[in-house]
C-alpha cells in the first residue's frame, strides 16, 4: 500500500499526470502469481504478508474493458458515455485464433481486427455502463462488444473521478 502511494504521488509530483491529456495511471490487483520464482521476482525484497488478500468488491474503482469489431469503437463509447463514461483509451488489438477459426484470401490467413477500450470509473457506475455498452453495442449489433471488468484499487489522472469525494476503503 505504501508502494502504490509513494508511485500515484511521483507520477502527479514528477510526471504531471494530473494534468488533462497527460495520460491516467491505475493499480490493479493481482489475483495470483504463478510460481515462487514469479514471485521472488516481482516482489524484488518486499515484505509478503500472508492473508494480505482483500475482497475484489471493495476496491473503489473498475476498469471496464470492451472488445468489439474495428471501426466500432464509436458505438460503443457513446452508449458508455450514455451512461456516464467519461471516455476511454482505444487500444488495436488483433486475434490469435487456431487454423480452424480463422478465415483465408487468396491463400494468405487473415486474424480478427478488434478494438479495445478501456473505461476506468467509480465501482458504482459500473453496471450501468456496462448495461449500456451491452443493450447499445453488444452481440445483437455490427460492433458485437464483449464486455468485462476488472477491479482497480486506485487512480491518478482522472480529475472527474478524483476530485470528487474519495470513497472509503
Amino acid at each position: 500500500d505504501d508502494i502504490r502511494k509513494k508511485l500515484s504521488h511521483d507520477l502527479v509530483s514528477k510526471m504531471h499526470i494530473d494534468v488533462p491529456g497527460n495520460g491516467i495511471a491505475m493499480a490493479v490487483p493481482m489475483e495470483s502469481i504463478g510460481g515462487k520464482t514469479a514471485m521472488d521476482y516481482l516482489a524484488s525484497g518486499q515484505e509478503i504478508k500472508k492473508g494480505a488478500e482483500r475482497d475484489m468488491n471493495a476496491t473503489p474503482y473498475t476498469l471496464i474493458v470492451a472488445i468489439a469489431e474495428s471501426g466500432c469503437m464509436d458505438l460503443v463509447m457513446d452508449a458508455g458515455r450514455s451512461a456516464g463514461a467519461r471516455g476511454g483509451t482505444v487500444v488495436h488489438a488483433k486475434g490469435t485464433a487456431n487454423d480452424k477459426i480463422t478465415s483465408s484470401f487468396f491463400g494468405v490467413t487473415v486474424a480478427s481486427e478488434k478494438e479495445m477500450v478501456y473505461i476506468v470509473s467509480k465501482r458504482q457506475d459500473r453496471d450501468t455502463i456496462m448495461k449500456a455498452i451491452m443493450e447499445n453495442a453488444g452481440q445483437h449489433t455490427e460492433a458485437k462488444a464483449v464486455v468485462f471488468s476488472l477491479p482497480v484499487d486506485s487512480v491518478v489522472g482522472l480529475r472527474s473521478l478524483t476530485d470528487q469525494e474519495e470513497p472509503e476503503e
